[in-house]
């Protein structure tokens, strides 16, 4: 028999770890060890002179790209994909203002329609006035309304195409907000990639700072990259798990939009997640 208390505090320690390092990215966000930045919504590179070179941020760029040996260094060959894993899709939506005077528990619990067994089994945590956070551990679902902020997690590790994440989406934007108050959503990607061999961190990284910290020293390396395409806005994130055969990537595609249209909103969110996939399999 499946024990829903236990199964509803582990999810709700889940909610809560990922609320802390939610919080520490957006105060400690890594970037990538070369020298980058966007000047005018358009992403660059410093040159060794100062001068700044513009960078097209389609895909990453290959390790012979760089300049490297396809097998690398070490016997690390280039990363040949053994599987991959969605740890976590999620929708965000950024408002001018949300009123979290009318949003309680029992209103949460209502409006997704959660049955008497589901009501008892969905933890909710309210640290603070301006931020609430249901789980819904059966349905692999977590609501959390941050300040102006909404946002939906879906853990069931369905693709994008499969998942019912726009369902509860827009139900907590049509009945926990004022949608009159949207200035911006998007969509976040986590994908845990399996290689089938060690992956050389150097790849990612100039050959000439390769040089000046001593190549036997590079043990894990991070990226993090962003860039407009078209109206979009991306970030991209590449990180190390302590596993030398896997990495996170991380995509967050921002619409700097006031109005949802539903009937596109689940193109967008495929074609986002489907962009992910053609740089992991780029790398």
């Amino acid at each position: 028999m499946i024990d829903y208390r236990k199964l509803s505090l582990l999810f709700l320690a889940g909610i809560i770890v990922d609320y802390v390092f939610y919080k520490f990215y957006e105060f400690n966000k890594f970037y990538d060890l070369k020298s980058r930045v966007t000047i005018d919504n358009e992403f660059k590179e410093i040159k060794n002179d100062g001068t700044f070179s513009s960078i097209q941020p389609d895909l990453l760029p290959t390790y012979e790209n760089r300049g490297g040996n396809s097998t690398g260094d070490n016997n690390c060959q280039s990363m040949k994909i053994k599987s991959q894993e969605i740890k976590q899709l999620n929708i965000t939506a950024v408002f001018s203002e949300i009123d979290h005077t009318s949003i309680t528990a029992e209103k949460m619990r209502k409006v997704f329609e959660l049955t008497e067994e589901e009501k008892k089994n969905s933890p909710f945590l309210e640290p603070s006035p301006v931020v609430k956070i249901l789980a819904i551990p059966n349905r692999k679902k977590d609501i959390i309304i941050e300040d102006k902020r909404l946002r939906i997690n879906d853990h069931s590790g369905l693709l994008p195409k499969d998942s019912d994440l726009i369902k509860y989406f827009r139900i907590a934007f049509e009945d926990l907000t004022d949608k009159k108050n949207l200035i911006a959503y998007g969509f976040n990607y986590d994908i845990l990639v399996k290689s089938k061999v060690k992956i050389d961190f150097k790849k990612f990284l100039e050959r000439q700072l390769i040089k000046n910290i001593g190549e036997q020293s590079v043990l894990e390396t991070a990226i993090r990259i962003m860039f407009k395409k078209q109206t979009k806005r991306f970030d991209l994130q590449i990180s190390p798990t302590g596993n030398p055969y896997q990495l996170l990537f991380h995509l967050n595609s921002h619409y700097a939009l006031k109005k949802i249209i539903f009937n596109e909103l689940n193109k967008q969110f495929n074609q986002d997640y489907l962009f992910l996939t053609k740089i992991i399999q780029k790398i």
